[in-house]
């Protein structure tokens, strides 16, 4: 029963020169924190897509012994794409590509990233999402921006545990990824139609709905509903279990205390623990890292938001 740990971590624009987040500062400080937390496979949400930024990716995988597997850019928003990063010497990949609909549709204003890898001869899946965010100047706020994740995370937990049954039914499979909403947001529980006004995100074609679209506890309730469990990690020596790096990037329409990272399983995955990582918590304790803390920007200067981690056993 192999052992392994998994990271999420949504890196801003990553690594596009974000105006905040310039790559000459945002490179070394994203390898700082995963080298750090030292996991077995990422998932990134965020990657940028062109030369400079393939380039930086390039060397922080490089540099920390990983292979990068980068998804394509896909759904209603082309903005940047999914990716993952997986130790060279220890995992493999079989299979790789997009969650699509049937029939294929643009649901999704990012479009999940799925991996199927192996670990010391037991195959696992990884589904990678980034659902529609509730800031920035975007129509889809209130229950409007809660209709669409509620729509995304249905179509991507459906979809996701398809294919996991289609691989055999017993293969550990994990979700994970930018959910972008905090379970305190709370909203309706179930949708029975389509709430009014509703503004879909730009390029968005929603077709085949199927109502209730479930919301409730989101999106914690949802996966739950499902036989899934959801890790709801603090950082190191703290009760703060907030993703959102908010000491960096401080959004009107966000509060502070926001957990919008998940990483959740199914039942064939054993949790041994979990961690937010956040530099300035970073003081010896939680569960064990690699190496020595890193400088103590290293987090701000890496994304808005922080890396969650979780040490796993499957069959």
């Amino acid at each position: 029963m192999p052992s392994f740990r998994i990271a999420t971590f949504n890196v801003i624009n990553g690594f596009g020169g974000h105006v905040s987040f310039p790559t000459v500062t945002q490179e070394p400080a994203v390898e700082a924190v995963l080298a750090r937390v030292d996991a077995d496979v990422v998932a990134i949400q965020e990657y940028k897509v062109n030369t400079d930024s393939d380039a930086a990716w390039a060397r922080v995988a490089g540099n920390l012994g990983y292979t990068l597997q980068v998804g394509p850019l896909a759904g209603a928003a082309l903005a940047h794409a999914r990716a993952f990063l997986f130790k060279t010497a220890t995992v493999s990949l079989i299979d790789e590509g997009l969650m699509l609909n049937a029939p294929l549709d643009k649901t999704f204003n990012l479009s999940p990233y799925y991996g199927e890898f192996s670990i010391g001869g037991s195959p696992f899946l990884v589904f990678n999402c980034h659902f529609t965010p509730s800031c920035c100047g975007l129509p889809n706020v209130g229950d409007s921006g809660d209709f669409q994740r509620g729509l995304e995370f249905q179509r991507f937990l459906e979809w996701g545990l398809s294919l996991k049954a289609v691989r055999g039914g017993s293969i550990p499979a994990f979700f994970v990824g930018d959910h972008n909403q905090t379970p305190d947001d709370g909203g309706a529980v179930d949708y029975s139609a389509l709430p009014s006004p509703f503004h879909p995100v730009a390029g968005s074609s929603i077709q085949n709905m199927v109502f209730p679209v479930y919301h409730g506890n989101f999106p914690v309730d949802g996966y739950e509903r499902e036989g899934l469990t959801v890790l709801q990690p603090f950082r190191e020596g703290t009760a703060d279990d907030t993703t959102w790096n908010h000491e960096v990037a401080d959004l009107p329409e966000l509060p502070d205390d926001v957990r919008i990272d998940y990483i959740a399983a199914t039942s064939e995955v054993t949790f041994m623990g979990s961690e937010i990582y956040s530099r300035v918590d970073d003081v010896g304790g939680g569960l064990t890292k690699a190496g020595s803390a890193p400088a103590s920007t290293a987090s701000d200067n890496a994304s808005d938001h922080l890396a969650l981690f979780a040490d796993v056993t499957i069959p």
